[in-house]
């Protein structure tokens, strides 16, 4: 019975778990047990560190798309397609039946969408109840940041003002043929630029911290947002077959 199992696992393609046969039926233990450990102990160990390290790094990257997907993400993912999958299977079955069973259906499937209804009415709620506080967790953590981009933003603007005052007024004192104070003077000109570079970056700093915030996601709204999304797929799911069956 053993050299069955092990020539099925052979042209199955499952040789790595030879091991396991071959240690359930007492041959070398502990030969069994080192290459239990050698090609499916490590290989599992280290998919799972890979699986860990993913599902850590995924969130904290961020591409021109958006954040990379987690393993949660895409085994949700994979799931929806799933369940897409067999709705289109459900849809075009309804195509095919006739007389008794597709009346059945229809009642069934009118009687689904009136289940639908509270349900979608609830996540209505839940979805406006979480974007309301999504908002007013970003309002009050941009608040502080506003307004010390207002403030930097209005001194930076009289600073400014005041530059370019005293440069003018520096300029109407300045001989045509006084090439010492006008060298002078381009010096002045070039450092008023520079620092007005310098305080538009400061700006933009501060404004990337806005954003920051402003972007940030909040957890109960993406949960709002999947369970609303979730009833109004079975919603449409159920309504496009009422109207096939129909």
């Amino acid at each position: 019975m053993k050299y069955k199992i092990l020539k099925a696992l052979d042209i199955a393609g499952l040789a790595v778990l030879d091991p396991i046969v071959r240690l359930i039926y007492r041959e070398e233990p502990s030969e069994q047990v080192r290459k239990i450990i050698l090609f499916i102990g490590i290989p599992a160990f280290t998919f799972l560190c890979f699986m860990v390290l993913w599902a850590y790094i995924a969130p904290r990257h961020t591409t021109k798309s958006g954040e990379v997907p987690t393993p949660a993400v895409v085994w949700d993912s994979a799931k929806s397609v799933w369940v897409f999958h067999e709705r289109e299977n459900i849809k075009e079955d309804d195509f095919r039946v006739s007389g008794e069973e597709r009346q059945k259906r229809i009642a069934m499937v009118s009687a689904e969408l009136e289940k639908l209804k509270p349900q979608l009415a609830k996540v209505d709620a839940l979805l406006t109840k979480a974007q309301e506080q999504a908002k007013a967790e970003t309002d009050k953590a941009v608040a502080p940041i506003m307004a010390v981009f207002e403030e930097t933003k209005a001194k930076y603007s009289a600073d400014s003002t005041a530059r370019k005052k005293a440069l003018t007024d520096l300029a109407g004192t300045i001989k045509a043929d006084d090439k010492s104070a006008r060298s002078e003077y381009l010096k002045k000109v070039e450092a008023h630029l520079a620092q007005t570079d310098v305080e538009k970056g400061n700006l933009q700093q501060i404004k990337a911290q806005m954003d920051a915030v402003m972007n940030r996601k909040h957890q109960g709204l993406i949960e709002a947002r999947l369970a609303k999304n979730r009833v109004a797929e079975k919603v449409q799911f159920y309504s496009k077959r009422l109207e096939n069956l129909g």
